[in-house]
């Protein structure tokens, strides 16, 4: 787990802090506002991914001048790999914020047959 959290560099960190903030934002607050603070929490931390994939092929694309030419597919492979790690956490992220907002926004009120 930390290789991935490693691998994907420090958008990694931003999104899991953006998480557990948003987590305990909502459950400190009163229960009609957790839905929106979950909801565009979970958008936050899909935004935050796409800019760490952004970055991440930045950095793998302006790397390529530095190696030799026989190890530019390796390499631009591996930073791919590394760089998708930020999708996948925000992915899984953004689901687990999604799933609350599902729970905290659910009508409890049976519905007339």
């Amino acid at each position: 787990m930390m290789d991935f959290m490693r691998e994907g560099g420090f958008p990694m960190w931003i999104m899991l802090a953006s998480f557990i903030g948003a987590a305990a934002l909502a459950w400190t607050r009163p229960a009609d506002r957790r839905g929106r603070i979950l909801a565009l929490a979970a958008v936050w931390v899909l935004v935050q991914g796409v800019a760490g994939m952004a970055t991440g092929i930045h950095a793998t694309v302006r790397y390529l001048d530095r190696v030799p030419p026989a190890d530019t597919a390796r390499i631009l492979a591996a930073g791919l790999g590394e760089l998708a790690n930020n999708g996948v956490f925000a992915a899984v992220l953004a689901t687990l914020l999604g799933v609350a907002y599902v729970v905290t926004t659910r009508d409890e009120r049976p519905t007339a047959a």
